[in-house]
């Protein structure tokens, strides 16, 4: 009751496929990159940001941008990525979104090929009083390849 207004960018309620739910990432998919953190904390977050830049047009900027924010972090233990991983797994809030009243604005990426803007779509529209707005050429981290739009879409919606 204290929020006023809500803004998610690139986000889903539901990251991996459901029966009931095939705009996530397929669970064979997610399995295998869950799998690749047997290679280390370092190789799965290089793959982690290539996710994240597939299909932007400006993939190489954006992948740079996210390589060196990570340079200045401390190493993420396996426990640690593990168990944010399963939270992806298991999480499933669909049932949760309309009980939501704040006006809620859904940012994405129409490029985003980690969490389709398909998903995007059925978010906002799941959402009372949800509005998508989707970033022609951005991909999964809209907040980078295009920071003044994002930055004046939150500042119109947040006044």
């Amino acid at each position: 009751h204290q929020v006023e207004r809500l803004a998610l960018i690139a986000t889903t309620p539901c990251f991996v496929q459901r029966s009931n739910w095939r705009f996530g990432l397929a669970p064979e998919e997610f399995d295998t990159f869950a799998a690749g953190l047997r290679g280390g904390c370092k190789t799965t977050i290089k793959r982690f940001i290539s996710l994240q830049v597939q299909g932007d047009e400006n993939a190489k900027y954006v992948a740079q941008q996210l390589r060196s924010s990570f340079e200045h972090c401390a190493e993420p233990s396996i426990e640690t990525l593990n168990d944010s991983l399963n939270v992806l797994r298991i999480t499933d809030l669909r049932g949760d979104l309309a009980a939501i009243g704040q006006h809620v604005l859904v940012i994405h990426g129409e490029r985003d090929m980690l969490v389709p803007v398909v998903a995007a779509e059925h978010l906002s529209r799941l959402l009372p009083r949800g509005r998508l707005v989707s970033l022609r050429g951005a991909a999964h981290a809209p907040f980078v390849s295009e920071p003044d739009r994002v930055a004046n879409l939150l500042q119109e919606f947040f006044g």
